[in-house]
C-alpha cells in the first residue's frame, strides 16, 4: 500500500470512530449531573407487610428521580412523641426531605407546619386538620367507605346484621372512611351497628349468639386481626374491609375475607417521592394529589390487572 493509500486509509478509520462516537452520544443519554438529594420516609406503625408496597414504589421513584431514602416505621401506631423525634433527628442527620404517613392528623399539624419551613414535607394517606397546608398524596376516603357500602349492601340481604369494627379516628382519613361507609348506609335505610371493643373475646362472643352477621373493617390492622379470628370458619360469617396488606391478600384469597377497598399503594409512595423531590426543585404545588383506589373480591383476585395491583413486588 502506497503512503498516500496509507494516509486516505488513516482519514477514513478516523472519520469512523468519529461517526461511532458521535452516534453513541446521540443514542446513549448521558447520566444525569443532578446530585441526588437525601430524603427520609416516615410511617406510622402497623402489621408486618403494611408498607410492603409503599415502600416499592418510594424506591422505585427514588431510582428513577435520584434520591437517597432512609425508610422508618415506628414502633408504635399512633405515638405522636415518638414520630416528632423520628422526624427531628432524619433532619439533623441531613434529610433535606421528609414523606410523612402521620400518626395524628391533629396532634402533629403544628409540629409539621413548623417543620415545613427548613425542609420540604409530603404528607401521604391522611392529611394533616390544617387544610392544604402541606401537599399530600391520597385517595379519597371518603369515596372509599361509599364504594365498600355499596358492595356491601349488593350482597347482604336487608336482615343481615352489619357490625362495623372501631376506627382509630386520630387519623383523618379513618373518620372520611366511616362518613362515607355510614352516608351510603343511612341512604340505603340499613341499620348498622358499631363494635366497641375488637379484642378476640369480644368477637368470640358476637360470632356465638348471632347466626348470620357481616363484619366491616376500616383499616388494615383491625380487618387482619378479625381475619385471623376467623381462621377457616364455615359458616354465615362474612368480612369486608379495606387494606392491602400481605395478611389481608392472603386471607382474602382463602375466602376469609370476601372483598376489599384499598388504595394504590405503589403509586402512593412513587407520587409522594416524586412530589416531594419536585417540592426541593422549586416546582412544588400545594395541590392534593388523589390517587385511584381500588375494588377486589375473593372471585376477582387472580384478574391480571388485580395481581399487578396487590404483587407490585412479582410484577
Amino acid at each position: 500500500m502506497t503512503k498516500k493509500n496509507w494516509i486516505v486509509f488513516g482519514c477514513l478509520v478516523g472519520m469512523l470512530i468519529l461517526l461511532m462516537v458521535m452516534v453513541y452520544f446521540y443514542i446513549v443519554p448521558t447520566k444525569s449531573t443532578e446530585p441526588k438529594v437525601d430524603i427520609s420516609v416516615v410511617v406510622y406503625g402497623s402489621s408486618t407487610g403494611r408498607w410492603t408496597a409503599f415502600k416499592e414504589g418510594v424506591n422505585q421513584a427514588a431510582k428513577d428521580l435520584g434520591a437517597m431514602v432512609n425508610f422508618v416505621i415506628m414502633e408504635g401506631t399512633d405515638d405522636c412523641q415518638e414520630q416528632k423525634e423520628l422526624l427531628t433527628r432524619e433532619v439533623d442527620n441531613g434529610a433535606k426531605g421528609l414523606v410523612v404517613a402521620v400518626a395524628d392528623s391533629e396532634k402533629m399539624s403544628d409540629y409539621l407546619v413548623r417543620i415545613s419551613n427548613s425542609v420540604s414535607v409530603v404528607l401521604v394517606e391522611s392529611e394533616i386538620d390544617l387544610e392544604n397546608v402541606i401537599p399530600c398524596v391520597k385517595a379519597d376516603a371518603y369515596e372509599m367507605g361509599e364504594v365498600l357500602a355499596k358492595h356491601v349492601l349488593a350482597q347482604t340481604d336487608d336482615e343481615e346484621l352489619i357490625k362495623i369494627l372501631p376506627v382509630e379516628d386520630n387519623r383523618m382519613n379513618q373518620k372520611e372512611r366511616l362518613e362515607g361507609f355510614m352516608d351510603e348506609m343511612s341512604e340505603a335505610c340499613r341499620k348498622v351497628e358499631r363494635v366497641d371493643r375488637h379484642e378476640e373475646k369480644d368477637i368470640r362472643k358476637i360470632i356465638e349468639k348471632e347466626e348470620s352477621v357481616t363484619f366491616v373493617a376500616l383499616n388494615d390492622k383491625i380487618l387482619e386481626q378479625i381475619a385471623d379470628i376467623l381462621g377457616n370458619r364455615q359458616s354465615n360469617i362474612k368480612l369486608y374491609g379495606m387494606g392491602s396488606s400481605e395478611r389481608i391478600v392472603y386471607a382474602l384469597d382463602r375466602g376469609v375475607i370476601s372483598e376489599i377497598v384499598f388504595q394504590n399503594e405503589f403509586i402512593m409512595g412513587y407520587e409522594a417521592v416524586d412530589a416531594l423531590i419536585g417540592s426541593m426543585r422549586k416546582e412544588d404545588s400545594k395541590d392534593i394529589k388523589t390517587i385511584a383506589h381500588h375494588q377486589v373480591s375473593t372471585e376477582t383476585l387472580h384478574l391480571q390487572e388485580n395481581e399487578q395491583l396487590l404483587y407490585p413486588i412479582i410484577h
